[in-house]
C-alpha cells in the first residue's frame, strides 16, 4: 500500500472502535503514527494500539471526553508531552441514541449535542491551536451524517441536528484555517454495519436497508478509506466539502 502519511502524526478520536478504529488503522498502515482517544474498556484500547503498532508505527492512547473542555485540553497536553507537533486530525467520536421524540429529554439534547457538536468545536479548537503554530500543511476531516442532509426520523432528532450543525462547522473551520494551510472536510457516512447502530428497531432496520441503492451496509473500512484520502495530497485542492458515502439512498 502507498504510504501517503509516512511518518506523519496523526489524531483520531474515537479510535479504539467502529469507524474510528477502522481509521487509526488505515493511516498506521500508510506510515503514520497514530493517537487515539482511549476507549472505557481498557482491553479494547490495548487491542487496537497492538493493531496499529503492528505496522510498525507509534501508538499512544490518552482519556477524552470530547463534550468537557478541560478533557480535551488535557487530552492535547499529554498528545504535546510525547510528540511534537499534529499534521492530521480525524475526529470520529460521537454518540447517536435512538428515542422516542416525546420521550426524548432536553437533557438527552444536551448530552448528544456535546458530544456531537459542541465536542466538534472543543477538538478542533485545540488540535486547530497545535496545528497552527506549528505553520505545517495539515487536515481536519470531522465526521459527520447522511442523516444531516436527508434527515433519518424524529427517534434521531437530536443526532440529524447535531451532525448537520457539523457540515456548517466544517465551512466556517474551513474558512479560518486556510490561511494556516490546514483543510478541513467533513463525510456523511450513510447506513454501516456497526454496533453503533444496534439501538435500531429491526423493522426500521429492513426498510433502511431496502433503501439502499447497493444493497447492503457500508462497512467501517469503507468509511477509512474516503478519511485518507481527505487527509492526503491527493485532496490537496478540497477544503469546505463533505462527501456522502451511503451507498446511494433514496
Amino acid at each position: 500500500m502507498e504510504k501517503r502519511f509516512e511518518n506523519k502524526i496523526t489524531v483520531v478520536t474515537g479510535g479504539s472502535k467502529w469507524i474510528g478504529r477502522a481509521t487509526a488503522l488505515r493511516f498506521a498502515s500508510e506510515g503514520s503514527h497514530v493517537i487515539i482517544t482511549a476507549s472505557r474498556d481498557q482491553e479494547e484500547t490495548n487491542k487496537t494500539l497492538d493493531a496499529i503498532r503492528a505496522y510498525g508505527v507509534r501508538a499512544s492512547a490518552f482519556p477524552c471526553d470530547v463534550g468537557n473542555e478541560d478533557s480535551v485540553r488535557g487530552f492535547f497536553e499529554s498528545i504535546m508531552l510525547d510528540y511534537d507537533h499534529i499534521d492530521n486530525l480525524i475526529h470520529c467520536a460521537g454518540i447517536s441514541p435512538n428515542t422516542p421524540l416525546d420521550d426524548q429529554s432536553v437533557d438527552e439534547w444536551t448530552r448528544v449535542l456535546g458530544t456531537n457538536l459542541i465536542g466538534t468545536f472543543l477538538v478542533t479548537k485545540y488540535a486547530g491551536a497545535i496545528m497552527r503554530r506549528d505553520k505545517l500543511p495539515g487536515a481536519m476531516v470531522l465526521i459527520s451524517s447522511s442523516n444531516a442532509i436527508n434527515s433519518f426520523a424524529p427517534i434521531s432528532a437530536h443526532y440529524d441536528a447535531s451532525k448537520a450543525g457539523v457540515v456548517i462547522l466544517t465551512r466556517d473551520l474551513a474558512k479560518e484555517y486556510a490561511q494556516y494551510n490546514i483543510r478541513v472536510n467533513t463525510v456523511a457516512p450513510g447506513w454501516i454495519d456497526t454496533s453503533m447502530n444496534n439501538t435500531l428497531p429491526e423493522d426500521m432496520r429492513r426498510e433502511e436497508s431496502a433503501k439502499i441503492y447497493m444493497g447492503r451496509w457500508g462497512k467501517p473500512e469503507e468509511i477509512a478509506s474516503v478519511m485518507a484520502f481527505l487527509a492526503s495530497d491527493d485532496a490537496s485542492y478540497m477544503t469546505g466539502s463533505c462527501i456522502m458515502v451511503d451507498g446511494g439512498y433514496g
